[in-house]
């Protein structure tokens, strides 16, 4: 996504400008006078040349508005410099679509014209139908079609076509964290999910996470290493298979 894959930084050259992230802290600059993007712990080291991923963890008003500043700053500099830079937030969702912290973060990029996708994270509701259990494969279309009207609010002018191809989905394999167990996304939800992905073309439909996706531990709740229900391995991948995303 940059011009540099270094093992602790992603560095971009915005002539210069610094963007304060949060309210402490601006973006240090390198000795080379380009702007130095630290990474989460972990996610540098698994970056390559090809396809690197930059990563933001805002959550408060004002570090969302410099966050969509910054992002601005980059794409001019990608449209510049002749570099491919693709930008997806990656947010919490419910049936109805995204709340309103989570659209808050679209309507503060869109003011910025910051060009993006939406990945929404179709899993732990925990809302009253919670209580009596949800249909998994249901709720998370619904949540595409919501957050789809919520697209078509922020931009009017867009195509029904061209909206669904800024949305992807990641389901999360079996058993999520609400404790009564009555949020379980089974592999018929998630065929459910895949065949509405190919009728509207959405680039991506993923899960959280691969190594969540096979029967070790039936009953469990949100297991970091099994889906909780009995189930082929690697049965929830070979039913998305061909969506490789923006």
């Amino acid at each position: 996504m940059a011009e540099d894959a270094g093992n602790r930084g992603l560095f971009c050259d915005l002539a210069g400008t610094l963007v304060k992230m949060d309210g402490t802290r601006q973006l240090p600059l390198g000795p080379d006078g380009k702007i130095v993007v630290e990474l989460l712990p972990g996610v540098a080291e698994k970056l390559s040349p090809i396809r690197d991923h930059l990563i933001f963890v805002v959550t408060n008003q004002a570090g969302i508005a410099r966050r969509s500043a910054a992002l601005r700053l980059l794409q001019d500099w990608a449209a510049r410099t002749h570099h491919r830079v693709g930008i997806t937030f990656t947010l919490g969702v419910e049936p109805w679509g995204l709340p309103a912290n989570c659209l808050a973060i679209l309507k503060s990029a869109v003011a910025d014209g910051v060009r993006f996708s939406v990945n929404i994270m179709a899993f732990d509701y925990y809302i009253k139908a919670s209580k009596t259990g949800i249909e998994m494969g249901t709720a998370a279309i619904q949540a595409l079609y919501g957050t789809h009207r919520q697209l078509g609010r922020l931009y009017p002018g867009v195509s029904r076509p061209r909206l669904w191809a800024l949305e992807g989905i990641t389901l999360l394999p079996g058993i999520d964290d609400y404790p009564k167990k009555t949020e379980v996304t089974s592999l018929s939800d998630t065929r459910k999910v895949a065949g509405f992905a190919r009728a509207h073309r959405l680039p991506l439909v993923s899960i959280w996470a691969i190594q969540r996706d096979n029967g070790g531990c039936p009953g469990t709740i949100d297991s970091n290493s099994c889906s909780g229900i009995r189930q082929a391995r690697w049965a929830f991948s070979h039913l998305i298979e061909g969506y490789a995303g923006w």
